[in-house]
């Protein structure tokens, strides 16, 4: 199965099967893997109720100079990355979580 499809309908978004990209009736679909796909995967991800936990499976960190502290982050390979690792990241986590689509 298309890993995009997949992670589309474990965070039930829409997904056509169809001759065109768009629907008359919907968006077209995601691509996790663009830009602005990765963005648009981030905010559904934040929406969640459980986003600490996913953030806590995915977090890099590192030692912030100025204020002393150390400070979590997303990994920046999974923002620039275009070969799908956030995308990869959170079906991985989506399914140890046993969501369905």
């Amino acid at each position: 199965m298309d890993k995009n499809k997949e992670l589309a309908e474990l965070l039930g978004l829409c997904w056509h099967e169809c001759n065109y990209t768009v629907c008359d009736y919907c968006t077209e679909n995601p691509d996790f893997t663009s830009d602005a796909g990765k963005v648009q995967l981030l905010r559904l991800m934040m929406e969640r109720d459980d986003f600490e936990d996913f953030f806590d499976h995915i977090k890099g960190s590192f030692y912030n100079q100025i204020h002393l502290r150390k400070e979590n982050m997303i990994p920046l390979d999974y923002i620039t990355d275009t070969t799908g690792k956030l995308r990869d990241a959170c079906l991985e986590w989506l399914k140890e979580k046993g969501e369905k689509g």
